[in-house]
């Protein structure tokens, strides 16, 4: 898996991975960005750099950290733009599966020894508890608009599942 990425997955003109490829290897957009990419692009190679302990793997995560905190952070109205079209918010609904995706990759950012890592995960993990916590059902709002003006009616378990994937890390 990671012989098929290597050699293309990391952007260095607008920054984070190539999320859209075939099953070639080519990419067939450059531009669109996935919060949920770059977050898993991030926890395989926090993975991989655990695993097999090779700097080029440990730097593909820190890529991946920089671009989720400094990137797909939407700093207009806060947590995480869903998708961006290069570095402009294409999709800027909150979903709080990307809080959980991107507190899973942090974490095993900061175990593979990422500097810096620690600190997102307390910025993120207060996102997370301020904005989607709801107490009086112990569970997590699934998702609000851009600008968090309301949360969505729906109520599901997927963002509730994956942030106890995360907070388990």
């Amino acid at each position: 898996l990671l012989r098929f990425y290597d050699p293309i997955v990391r952007d260095d003109e607008l920054g984070g991975f190539n999320n859209q490829l075939r099953d070639d290897g080519t990419i067939y957009d450059k531009n669109t960005k996935h919060v949920v990419g770059t977050a898993r692009y991030t926890v395989n190679y926090a993975l991989a750099s655990m695993l097999y302990s090779e700097p080029a793997h440990k730097d593909l995560c820190a890529h991946g950290v920089k671009f989720l905190m400094e990137r797909q952070l939407d700093h207009e109205y806060g947590g995480f733009a869903w998708v961006l079209n290069g570095h402009t918010v294409q999709d800027g609904d909150k979903w709080c599966y990307s809080v959980a995706f991107s507190l899973l990759a942090l974490a095993n950012a900061h175990r593979a020894g990422v500097e810096g890592a620690a600190q997102h995960i307390t910025t993120v993990h207060a996102l997370a508890e301020e904005k989607y916590y709801e107490p009086v059902h112990g569970l997590y709002v699934d998702s609000f608009p851009r600008d968090f003006s309301a949360p969505a009616a729906y109520r599901g378990q997927n963002a509730n599942m994956h942030m106890c994937e995360a907070q388990v890390r």
